[in-house]
């Protein structure tokens, strides 16, 4: 590949396609573009292999989250997301497209029969806004959660999160 820079900005030039990597303050934009349809029925696949300690989990709504083993639990927390999957072709038209996992591979289907090339593949990687944990493994955290309005006045709605299980000096004090 040819890789060029600018700025906050990376592409690799592959010949028949390039991945554009933008970074920016909502996460790093990923950014597939296939210049021509290529050979073979179905949709246009773009799969990615990953290597990780992650633990990849499809979340639905083409969201996948790369989880880290909460330590002494069998829970986990996300660390990373791929989210946010747009496709559009060189008509401006939006394509449908989906984002699931086949074992260690990451696959984004876009229908392409009535587009027109080239197409760009565009989902969102980006790092959790937050994560929590009780540090005990039957605490039941996260068993109940409601909104707090904005407790603090940064803008944001805050949120409360329930542990009725806690131990801090008695049993089950929550």
């Amino acid at each position: 590949a040819t890789i060029t820079t600018l700025e906050a900005s990376l592409v690799a030039d592959h010949g028949g396609f390039t991945m554009d990597y933008h970074n920016g303050e909502e996460g790093m934009r990923q950014n597939f573009v296939v210049r021509e349809r290529p050979q073979g029925d179905g949709p246009l696949e773009v799969r990615l292999n990953y290597t990780s300690a992650l633990n990849a989990v499809d979340k639905g709504g083409n969201a996948i989250a790369f989880c880290a083993p909460v330590e002494g639990t069998d829970s986990s927390v996300p660390a990373l997301w791929y989210k946010d999957l747009h496709v559009w072709d060189a008509k401006g038209d939006t394509l449908e497209a989906s984002a699931s996992l086949n074992g260690s591979e990451l696959l984004l289907a876009v229908h392409d029969s009535d587009a027109e090339y080239p197409i760009t593949v565009d989902p969102l990687s980006t790092t959790a806004a937050w994560t929590a944990e009780s540090d005990q493994v039957t605490a039941r955290f996260g068993s109940s959660v409601g909104s707090a309005g904005d407790v603090n006045g940064d803008g944001y709605s805050d949120i409360i999160v329930g542990a009725d299980q806690y131990d801090n000096g008695q049993a089950n004090e929550g």
